[in-house]
């Protein structure tokens, strides 16, 4: 992209699907942040399906424009959040607005989150007019370690052409984990035809360097009891996870021991948002709708109680919290597969809502809180700086760029 003067400028677009949660996009926005310290100036243009808009903070020369809201309603199902329409007609609407932002943003990459050719294929026509432009972008897919059953996956990606259209517009395809702890590559049949392209970049972490216990439980004014903190990122899909929990702990559990803080989220519906916090209050717990300093509540936190998204599960593993993980049961079989890896890892503890196993939750509870903390897992938290390393990169090659970037060193501390 050429700014007004005439000079060539590095611009990246990035698509965020998020028709659950707020997962995609927090990614993306993590990723744009890097990129800005790798390529000063450049611009980041987020294309957002969440409900929330750009929930979180934007680093400077980044902006979103706010796609239709969808909602998922089973495995590679979608309907219309929001508004009244078939489906077919917000279908138009999100692909016409992607196609036309990518014609005349002109990007010099092109990072799609998740899912290649988009909900409902709304980015093939995008991808087709980008890929045969004069001055044809870098196309990008980024891939969270576990999208669901392995064998799900497959059997979708084969029956939908999704190996083809990979093959045929993606130039590099990055995965946010590590093959030591899950082969993605092999789990979703992409080494063979792929190999070539696949770069492993770590996991991603949103914080900063992680406060002690103590810093946080001063910021926070925790007083000396053992704290319990149960979050579940965007909270949209959280209801039944938390009416679980508190009706647990209600009947089990009398709070006298320790203090409890419930984050509900920002996207959990008003209904249910109004019974998780009556509920909430009648324990005598501390209710928060949702709060910036969440990292600061898990470093503060002797346990905390989530569901098996990927960013809050690799957020508490980073802050080495322990943490028990109630994973959704469903659309799909991605929480319940992660929350099994990281168990049997030894990292946090999994407990099944499928069964409502009180007994596990209480004896999960109580193991968590006798547990010390675990202090940074030996794993790679470094997947924003190595992706904006990589994006940056591939930007550099399309605009022929004399110069070569700064990299991004990333630690997490202990």
């Amino acid at each position: 992209m050429k700014t007004a003067s005439g000079k060539e400028q590095t611009s990246v677009l990035m698509y965020s699907p998020d028709s659950i949660g707020l997962g995609h996009m927090r990614r993306n926005s993590a990723i744009a942040t890097g990129l800005a310290k790798v390529l000063p100036g450049v611009s980041n243009l987020l294309l957002v399906g969440s409900s929330a808009g750009a929930y979180f903070e934007l680093p400077p020369g980044t902006d979103c424009i706010k796609l239709p809201s969808i909602l998922k309603t089973g495995r590679n199902e979608w309907s219309p959040k929001s508004l009244n329409v078939p489906r077919e007609v917000a279908r138009n609407l999100r692909s016409r607005i992607i196609a036309e932002t990518a014609k005349a943003f002109a990007p010099d990459v092109f990072l799609v989150d998740h899912v290649p050719s988009g909900i409902w294929d709304e980015l093939v026509p995008a991808l087709k007019s980008l890929h045969g432009s004069s001055r044809r972008p870098r196309l990008v897919l980024g891939l969270r370690d576990i999208l669901g059953a392995p064998e799900d996956v497959r059997e979708h990606w084969a029956a939908s052409g999704i190996y083809d259209l990979i093959d045929t517009y993606y130039d590099k395809i990055l995965i946010y984990g590590s093959p030591d702890i899950f082969p993605a590559c092999e789990a979703y049949g992409l080494r063979k035809r792929f190999a070539d392209r696949i770069t492993y970049c770590g996991f991603i972490h949103f914080g900063q360097r992680p406060k002690t216990q103590a810093e946080a439980r001063s910021e926070l004014g925790v007083g000396a009891k053992p704290l319990i903190v149960m979050t579940a990122g965007g909270g949209h899909d959280a209801h039944p996870m938390m009416r679980f929990v508190l009706n647990v702990l209600r009947m089990k559990q009398p709070l006298q021991n320790f203090d409890l803080v419930v984050i509900a989220g920002p996207l959990m519906p008003l209904a249910e948002h109004t019974e998780i916090e009556a509920m909430t209050k009648q324990l005598g717990a501390a209710f928060i709708v949702s709060t910036p300093r969440l990292q600061t509540y898990l470093s503060a936190a002797d346990t905390v109680l989530t569901m098996g998204g990927y960013n809050t599960v690799m957020e508490t593993i980073a802050v080495g919290v322990p943490t028990i993980v109630v994973p959704r049961s469903g659309p799909s079989a991605e929480q319940r597969y992660r929350a099994r890896l990281f168990a049997d890892l030894g990292l946090i503890q999994y407990v099944d809502l499928e069964n409502n196993s009180d007994v596990d939750l209480m004896a999960a509870i109580e193991h968590a809180l006798g547990s010390a903390r675990k202090g940074t897992p030996a794993l790679a938290f470094d997947g924003i700086a190595n992706a904006a390393n990589e994006l940056a990169g591939l930007a550099v090659r399309t605009t022929q760029r004399a110069e070569k970037p700064v990299l991004v060193q990333e630690t997490v501390a202990a």
